[in-house]
């Protein structure tokens, strides 16, 4: 199983005051790997006119994964106190995927919803949305070299997100 999370952060100008990215970054790295059935986890920065601004990406063993005690003993989907009032556009979606790519530092995942018709884009990944949110019906990936990333990414496309990670993927 694929867990996505998406969402926005309302006030910039404080995110890196509040050590946001930090935060986040530490909470999903260390809390989630000790997580029975939690297998892999990277998180991404939108570039350029993408959108959400954040997303992060898991492999999971199965679903009940996220209803185990170890999981909800972590922040179990849910941000601290001084966060919550800042988190916009918050999604969480489980979708039928098997895996995950690493994504590395020269690259780019690019995310796309359905209905996209564009031959300019790579070959895509396709997953069912099955669980949570269910934002979309189905989405995609491709990972990409950077320089296509950001030619995409300047190029707008409409339900094509292009993102660069913030770590590398971590693995269990």
């Amino acid at each position: 199983m694929i867990y996505m999370v998406e969402h926005n952060f309302a006030e910039g100008h404080i995110e890196e005051e509040l050590k946001w990215n930090e935060w986040y970054s530490n909470h999903s790295t260390f809390s989630f790997r000790k997580v029975p059935g939690w297998r892999t986890g990277q998180r991404f920065i939108a570039v350029a006119h993408s959108a959400p601004k954040y997303r992060a990406f898991y492999t999971l063993d199965r679903a009940d994964v996220l209803e185990s005690p170890e999981y909800k003993m972590t922040t179990g989907g849910k941000f601290p106190i001084e966060f919550r009032s800042l988190i916009r556009d918050f999604h969480r979606d489980l979708a039928d995927g098997d895996w995950m790519p690493a994504v590395e530092n020269q690259q780019c995942l690019v995310i796309v919803d359905p209905g996209v018709r564009n031959d300019a884009l790579p070959d895509l990944t396709w997953w069912n949305i099955v669980g949570l949110d269910k934002t979309v019906e189905r989405r995609a990936f491709a990972v990409v070299d950077r320089s296509a990333g950001l030619k995409f990414a300047n190029e707008a496309i409409e339900g094509v997100g292009i993102y660069q990670p913030i770590f590398e993927r971590w693995k269990i």
